[in-house]
């Protein structure tokens, strides 16, 4: 086995590596947040799969980010679902929250290719759609799920809460109770 220890402080330490390669496809629309120094921070989350011991594939998602400005704005034009690769050096970024210090590791990127792209078709009369040019369907965002409230019956009190039908208030309990002969 090679020796990896750098004996000589001299050295260059060409044993330090932080390089990190990653594939997998944009999870979201990246978000783009300009900071007060004038530099712009770009980020987006990628998620990628791997073999997973009890299911073909385990899913995993990594928060990328960069700060330059032409790299941001290229992966900002990027559509959800796109597959890319993204290189880069991994970070471990240091904050305070209410409960103490914290700190969440990401991936600060110094190049992204796009490997696959997600086509968007319309046709005409409908919302557009998100069809990716694999055979997986994209998935429908929430918001396009109409949401129906379910009506009330008219005999529910309006404004509070109602009794499960079944269930039994404190009086009608009292009054069970009296009704039962007693056992002395």
């Amino acid at each position: 086995m090679e020796d990896t220890t750098d004996r000589d402080h001299g050295n260059d330490r060409k044993i330090d590596r932080n390089e990190v390669v990653l594939s997998g496809r944009l999870s979201g629309v990246p978000g783009v947040k300009p900071l007060p120094s004038g530099d712009t921070l770009t980020t987006w989350k990628l998620t990628v799969r791997r073999p997973g011991r009890t299911r073909e594939f385990v899913t995993e998602t990594f928060e990328c980010m960069t700060f330059d400005g032409p790299l941001g704005r290229s992966v900002a034009d990027l559509r959800p679902r796109d597959v890319i690769e993204v290189r880069g050096t991994l970070r471990r970024r240091f904050f305070t929250t209410a409960y103490g210090r914290a700190s969440v590791h990401s991936i600060l990127a110094e190049s992204v290719r796009v490997l696959e792209r997600t086509v968007t078709v319309t046709f005409e009369g409908s919302p557009p759609t998100a069809t990716p040019t694999d055979p997986q369907p994209a998935p429908r965002p929430s918001s396009a799920r109409p949401t129906i409230p379910k009506p009330r019956p008219p005999s529910a009190p309006q404004g509070g809460p109602t009794r499960r039908s079944g269930t039994k208030g404190a009086r009608e309990k009292e009054a069970d109770r009296r009704e039962r002969p007693s056992l002395s």
